[in-house]
């Protein structure tokens, strides 16, 4: 019996390269020094989650259970910014109730640290320019690679997240 070649489609291919471009990048990134900015440093309420890659939003359905997603972000002006499909499941839920929680988190979602609570609305229409330059700023790299293969067409920031007030 022949064996037979198993071919990896393009796709997957161009995704493990641009898995390991980025990876290359944030070494040299890490090794020369220059770190990425979060914005301004007013914002002192998210300040827990500054310099860090990707937070698991926490957001809540009608019964009140939690469901959190593993999402890259960016700060500006004490606003987070997230970029997701404007007809996801967090997005719906988000409608029905904006309250959200943060949590530091890997890429597979397991949390670190203490969570933060915020207020979310969805960016209608085209985002606000601070929201393009605080992701393309912190995700170049990222975005960049999502860009050369064609990924970058459904990402756009679509939430802003606020502090939530003070529990009464």
């Amino acid at each position: 019996m022949a064996k037979r070649k198993v071919m990896l489609p393009r796709a997957v291919l161009g995704m493990v390269l641009a898995a390991g471009l980025v990876a290359a990048g944030r070494f040299v990134v890490r090794l020369v020094g220059m770190e990425r900015g979060e914005g301004d440093a007013s914002g002192r309420s998210f300040g827990a989650l500054r310099g860090h890659t990707y937070v698991s939003l926490a957001t809540f359905r009608e019964s009140g259970e939690a469901v959190s997603t593993p999402v890259w972000f960016a700060i500006s002006d004490d606003r987070i910014y997230v970029g997701t499909d404007p007809e996801s499941g967090k997005m719906k839920r988000i409608r029905n109730n904006p309250r959200v929680s943060m949590t530091v988190c890997d890429p597979w979602g397991r949390t670190r640290g203490e969570s933060v609570e915020g207020v979310a609305r969805p960016l209608e229409g085209e985002a606000p320019d601070v929201a393009w330059r605080a992701l393309f700023g912190k995700y170049r790299l990222e975005l960049g690679a999502a860009h050369l293969f064609g990924a970058l067409l459904w990402y756009r920031p679509t939430l802003e997240i606020r502090p939530a007030g003070p529990k009464t």
